[in-house]
C-alpha cells in the first residue's frame, strides 16, 4: 500500500515538473500560436468584464 502511495505521488510530481519545464522552454511564438488556435483557454484574451 505504501508503494502505491509513493508511486502515485511520484507520478503526480513528475507530471507537474514536466508541465513546468514545457512551459519554461516553450518559445513565446509557439505559446502565442497555441493561444490563438484556442489550445489554451483564454490565454490570448485580455481580462475584460
Amino acid at each position: 500500500m505504501q508503494l502505491l502511495f509513493v508511486a502515485s505521488i511520484s507520478a503526480l510530481s513528475f507530471g507537474a515538473l514536466a508541465t513546468c519545464l514545457i512551459a519554461h522552454f516553450l518559445s513565446d511564438v509557439d505559446a502565442l500560436k497555441g493561444a490563438r488556435d484556442g489550445r489554451y483557454a483564454y490565454l490570448g484574451e485580455d481580462d475584460q468584464l
